[in-house]
C-alpha cells in the first residue's frame, strides 16, 4: 500500500485517505496493537528517510500515524520522542500542494506535546510561533491553538484534541465561563 502512495500519491483522494485511516484504526484495535504500531512507525520513518518527494496524502497519513501512535511506543524514551518530533519538523520544511498537509503535521506535533503536558521539547513552541503568522489561515489557526493551549495550561483539552475526529464536544451555553462541557 505504501508503494502505491509513493508512486501514485497524486491519484489518492481525500476519501481514499480517510478510509485508509479508518482501516488502520480498526486493524490496530483488532491486532497486537503494539507490534502493529511499532511496525507502522518504523515503516513510515524509513519512507521519509529514503523517498525525497513525498506526496501530500502520504505525508498526511504519516502525520496522523505519528500523532496517534509515536508517543505511546516511545515508552518515555526522550531520544525516541525527540527523533519522532524532529521527523515531523523535517516534513514541515518541505513544500506541499495542499496546505492541509502542514496542518496535519502541526496537529501531530500538538497531540504529542499535549500528551506530554507541554513538558520538554521547547523547540516545538518555536515552530508553532513561526507558523502562527502563516499566510494560510488554517496553518495559523492550528499554531495559535497550540500556543493558547500551552499558555493557559489547557491539559483538559487533551481528551478533546486527541479524540476530536470521533466525538463532538457539547458546550452548555449556561455554563460558559465555568469550564463545563461534556461529550456527546
Amino acid at each position: 500500500m505504501n508503494q502505491l502512495f509513493v508512486n501514485f500519491g497524486n491519484l489518492i483522494t481525500d476519501e481514499i485517505l480517510s478510509k485508509l485511516i479508518k482501516i488502520i484504526n480498526e486493524w490496530a484495535d483488532e491486532t497486537d496493537e503494539e507490534e502493529f504500531k511499532e511496525f507502522t512507525i518504523l515503516n513510515y520513518t524509513e519512507i521519509v528517510n529514503t523517498v525525497s518527494n513525498l506526496p501530500d496524502h502520504l505525508v498526511q497519513l504519516i502525520a496522523y500515524i505519528f500523532g496517534e501512535y509515536s508517543l505511546t511506543l516511545s515508552n518515555g524514551n526522550d531520544d525516541e520522542i525527540e527523533s519522532n518530533i524532529k521527523l515531523l519538523e523535517f516534513l514541515l520544511e518541505k513544500q506541499y500542494d495542499q496546505d492541509k498537509t502542514k496542518v496535519m503535521i502541526l496537529t501531530a506535533m500538538l497531540k504529542i506535546h499535549l500528551n506530554l503536558e507541554f513538558k520538554g521539547y521547547e523547540f516545538i513552541t518555536g515552530i508553532m510561533e513561526f507558523f502562527s503568522s502563516s499566510k494560510n489561515v488554517e496553518i495559523q489557526q492550528k499554531a495559535n491553538e497550540y500556543l493558547r493551549m500551552k499558555k493557559f495550561n489547557l491539559f483538559k483539552a487533551k481528551e478533546f484534541v486527541s479524540n476530536s475526529s470521533t466525538r463532538d464536544l457539547i458546550i452548555d451555553p449556561k455554563q460558559i465561563g465555568r469550564a463545563s462541557c461534556r461529550e456527546r
